[in-house]
């Protein structure tokens, strides 16, 4: 058994604080995790109060629909409490708790990205069409309609960050949001250009996560005048 007894249902999370392994499962999964450095007891207590406020399957999320309610109900039943006098907490948990922790941010961000969810996916797109759009503005080559897909662009990744951090009408304080910005602009670079043109080939497009359009809208296929055989006909005449 774990160090210290998680006292909910556990057995349906992807890493259970309950289980003797659950330390070393996610060292050996997340090296983030593996190098975050703290005493055993308060390690073991963010670690597990991570895996209960972000795992699909937290039971948390149906016992606590609102975000930051599930936040401090985590924090309880993991043993992250305030002083039992003043009721205040530490700094560090406050800290936590408030989205102002750095270091758990970005621990918080790979727990949430590693389940590949397609928010997260849809987002990276997003950010994608975001910067090319800057950059046009940049240049100065741009329409009537750029600022509009700006707008559309950046109401979306508001709406999407506050899917993937479960906050509901809630928005993340702006360290928080910002881990995640930063995670999908490091896996933004990791897509290389071969990577991209690969994905083309394969599909034929890029993947339909990364639209601008509503679903089901198929942009039509971009024509020139040269394109009809009979304008060469005309043209005889």
């Amino acid at each position: 058994m774990a160090k210290n007894k998680i006292d909910v249902d556990t057995s349906k999370l992807s890493y259970d604080p309950n289980s003797k392994d659950f330390i070393v499962k996610l060292e050996t999964d997340f090296p983030s995790f593996k190098e975050f450095t703290m005493d055993a007891s308060t390690r073991f207590k963010i670690f597990s109060w991570i895996v209960l406020m972000f795992d699909i399957n937290s039971p948390m999320r149906i016992d606590s629909r609102d975000y930051y309610e599930r936040k401090v109900k985590s924090a309880v039943i993991v043993g992250l409490n305030p002083n039992k006098k003043t009721g205040e907490y530490k700094t560090l948990i406050e800290d936590i708790l408030l989205g102002k922790d750095k270091d758990v941010n970005r621990l918080c961000v790979d727990y949430i990205v590693s389940f590949s969810s397609p928010e997260y996916t849809q987002l990276m797109g997003l950010l994608v069409v975001q910067r090319n759009h800057m950059m046009d503005l940049m240049k100065g080559t741009y329409d009537a309609n750029t600022t509009k897909v700006l707008d559309q662009v950046a109401n979306r990744i508001s709406e999407l960050t506050k899917r993937i951090y479960h906050s509901g009408d809630r928005i993340e304080v702006e360290e928080a949001r910002k881990a995640l910005y930063y995670q999908a602009g490091e896996d933004l670079n990791k897509l290389r250009p071969e990577s991209i043109a690969a994905m083309l080939d394969e599909d034929g497009g890029l993947p339909v996560e990364w639209g601008i359009y509503d679903d089901g809208y198929v942009p039509e296929p971009i024509t020139f005048d040269g394109d009809d055989p009979l304008i060469a006909i005309n043209d005889e005449d």
